[in-house]
């Protein structure tokens, strides 16, 4: 790879807190923290019912990738600044970046089901969290068709990107055409749900 990217930016927020749920998901922030919200104010800030941080890792996108991306040295990941650092609650992750590590601010969070029981009141403005039925929320949630057989993607009416499961994103014909296509509501679940700044893993298949 060859250049520099553009660099993403956040600026500083005026306040790291603006007085909202603080268990709340949303797309521009997490709970009382919009994006831009220094790190120390975030973890300092975490609401109680989260508890303690069960894992907290670093990592350094040193490479230049093109598109305002930067790589890992081995180039298998992505993330939109130098620096990343995660801090994970068993689902929740709460993602931040910078160019150093004494600059870093909250650009991003993944709320994700790994088999336990989400945890209780963490969910955006219309209500949808872990596990909620699309057929549910008909106005709060839309699907795009196409996905990975079972699982498929759509978005929040407030922004939120969704990884959805259930009836048939897509098939292939007996012709050996792909179809895409949207299940029925019903069967559909929410399974993750992030905003923001995201680990891309470049090498990962459907």
């Amino acid at each position: 790879m060859s250049g520099n990217p553009d660099p993403i930016t956040i600026a500083p927020v005026a306040s790291a807190v603006d007085n909202k749920d603080p268990l709340l998901l949303r797309s521009d922030g997490f709970g009382r923290f919009p994006f831009g919200a220094p790190l120390t104010a975030v973890l300092v800030g975490s609401p109680s019912e989260l508890g303690a941080p069960t894992s907290d890792t670093t990592n350094e996108y040193s490479n230049p990738g093109g598109d305002g991306q930067y790589l890992s040295a081995d180039e298998s990941t992505g993330f939109g600044f130098a620096i990343g650092r995660q801090y994970c609650w068993t689902e929740l992750c709460l993602n931040f970046g910078g160019p150093d590590e004494a600059n870093l601010q909250l650009v991003g969070w993944q709320y994700a089901s790994i088999g336990t029981v989400p945890l209780v009141g963490l969910k955006n403005m219309d209500g949808v969290s872990i596990g909620s039925r699309w057929s549910d929320f008909p106005s709060a949630i839309s699907a795009d068709p196409g996905g990975c057989y079972t699982v498929g993607g759509g978005v929040t009416a407030d922004g939120i990107f969704l990884v959805l499961e259930g009836g048939t994103f897509g098939k292939f014909n007996d012709d050996g055409s792909y179809e895409a296509l949207i299940p029925d509501p019903s069967e559909v679940t929410v399974i993750q749900m992030n905003a923001g700044e995201q680990v891309v893993y470049l090498f990962e298949d459907c």
